[in-house]
């Protein structure tokens, strides 16, 4: 390797990111609206200039070595460290700019992104405020990889690196249509803005269910097996929406977060019963990596998702 050639910048991580990320210049270029060649040309040049092969040319498929995985990685963590400090240096003198990245779950996005962004950008508004949507399953590993910022999740991870602020309890609960024969056969609980039942009696119902790596799924697999019941799934949807909709056509019951449908605008509203479960709580945590700067608006960016959910 030659040493004196090895300047990572921006570019140098993009362009490889791209190829690594798509297998293929042509793919690769036309995300960074370059041309192929140019593409070609600048991981050629750049494989001469540091030494090393950091593509694996099978067919037209472009496959990263050893060496360009180990490149890949430190190049992040340097660029990494370079915003740190320019973060820490913004701050430093006082000025309102930067960048936030926040990833969140896209089923909660358009009931949390109102709430938190508006008073946060009036504070702020020279602050770039990235979003990511994706299934909470994701969200975790982004963090971890330093692709985020803040995510929100649905659960407290375990993982001891990330320090979780709690922001609210949600309950999963049984939703279920109004003209289902079980729909009033709920008891009143103490506190509870629901009436309770024993899951037990929808054991022979048909259920409409999220894919497994969904924490709504998850709770309602642990909610399941408490009341030792193996479901009939009719059919699975990642669009908890859709799920209450198909219940509200008697198509059988689902399971969904509070707050979920506390901004669904429905044709009427369904039952929802509180399963009287601890399982049945997903703990909505603001989440973020332990040790690593926080700039001032990072502070005050939790502290508005903290006041205003």
């Amino acid at each position: 390797m030659n040493p004196g050639g090895l300047q990572i910048n921006n570019k140098n991580m993009e362009y490889v990111a791209a190829v690594a990320q798509y297998d293929s210049i042509t793919a690769a270029a036309e995300s960074l609206y370059i041309s192929q060649p140019a593409l070609s040309r600048f991981i050629s040049n750049l494989e001469k200039r540091i030494g090393v092969t950091l593509f694996q040319r099978v067919g037209n498929r472009f496959l990263l070595t050893y060496e360009g995985e180990r490149f890949l990685y430190h190049a992040k963590r340097i660029m990494e460290i370079e915003q740190e400090l320019q973060n820490e240096l913004s701050d430093i003198n006082k000025q309102k700019q930067g960048r936030l990245r926040l990833a969140l779950p896209v089923l909660r996005s358009p009931n949390i992104l109102p709430r938190i962004l508006p008073p946060f950008s009036r504070q702020y508004p020279n602050v770039d405020i990235i979003i990511t949507e994706l299934h909470s399953g994701f969200l975790e590993n982004m963090l971890l990889d330093g692709d985020v910022d803040f995510a929100i999740l649905n659960d407290v991870p375990k993982d001891p690196r990330i320090v979780a602020e709690h922001i609210r309890d949600d309950e999963v609960m049984l939703i279920v249509s109004p003209s289902h024969p079980l729909a009033g056969a709920g008891v009143e609980r103490p506190g509870s803005r629901h009436k309770q039942i024993d899951l037990s009696l929808f054991k022979d119902e048909n259920f409409i269910m999220q894919p497994n790596d969904q924490r709504t799924r998850r709770a309602a697999d642990r909610i399941m097996k408490d009341a030792g019941i193996t479901p009939r799934v009719l059919c699975t949807t990642r669009s908890i929406e859709a799920s209450v909709r198909m219940v509200l056509q008697d198509m059988g019951v689902c399971f969904a977060a509070e707050t979920h449908i506390k901004y669904m605008m429905l044709p009427f509203k369904p039952v929802c019963f509180s399963l009287g479960n601890p399982a049945a709580i997903l703990q909505l945590s603001l989440c973020y990596l332990r040790g690593n700067y926080q700039p001032q608006y990072f502070s005050d960016f939790i502290e508005t998702v903290k006041k205003r959910m």
